[in-house]
């Protein structure tokens, strides 16, 4: 046993589950009487965290901006063929770093934020440049909701040129953010949830590619 294990020797342990190293110290102390040694267990963990490009760096600080959010918005944020390749992607460069809600939503884990640096505080939403227009004219919490049409053309009114699927888009990952209630009618229609002077809206920056 002593020649296996020295005055101090460090041993890793690596969970299966996740690249989290375990840092484990044994030491020979004595005991009561002085006379057989015995093994003191000391343990000090902490986290080795891959190396991310700045590509993966950027494409995480927009999980952490967007979340909860869903392939489709990643796909078109990062200029993807599809949802498949979102995903693929998250597991290969940010696995450690997000996951999925009860309603299959990817949201980013708390060490996402610290990485990046960014303050995820609820007053503060960080949202495409579209969705930032959406939020300015569409109907307050009081107001009668809109249809997709609706704020269309109030978006063009302000010389925003879009087209209904990507204002449907918008509205609806707004509401998966809390932003936005959805009334059903016999057709969808949408108004703000919450009073408009009461988040700090940020334009996100284009995305860095490879």
């Amino acid at each position: 046993m002593q020649r296996l294990i020295g005055r101090y020797e460090t041993v890793w342990r690596l969970f299966s589950y996740r690249p989290v190293p375990t840092l484990v110290m044994f030491s020979r102390v004595p005991d009561v009487s002085g006379t057989t040694p015995t093994l003191f267990l000391g343990v000090g963990a902490y986290q080795l965290h891959m190396t991310l490009s700045e590509e993966a760096e950027s494409r995480l600080a927009d999980i952490v901006a967007l979340q909860p959010t869903k392939n489709g918005e990643l796909q078109q944020r990062w200029g993807m063929d599809s949802g498949s390749e979102v995903h693929q992607y998250l597991e290969n460069e940010l696995k450690e770093y997000y996951y999925r809600d009860e309603d299959s939503l990817i949201r980013a884990t708390p060490e996402a934020a610290a990485l990046v640096g960014m303050d995820d505080s609820e007053e503060i939403v960080r949202v495409p440049e579209l969705q930032a227009r959406i939020i300015d004219v569409l109907a307050g919490p009081d107001e009668d909701p809109q249809s997709v049409v609706s704020v269309l053309h109030d978006l063009r009114d302000v010389g925003v040129d879009s087209d209904p699927d990507a204002v449907r888009s918008g509205l609806r990952s707004l509401k998966d953010k809390g932003i936005v209630s959805l009334i059903r009618k016999t057709v969808p229609t949408f108004r703000l949830a919450v009073e408009r002077d009461a988040i700090e809206v940020k334009v996100l920056e284009d995305p860095v590619e490879s």
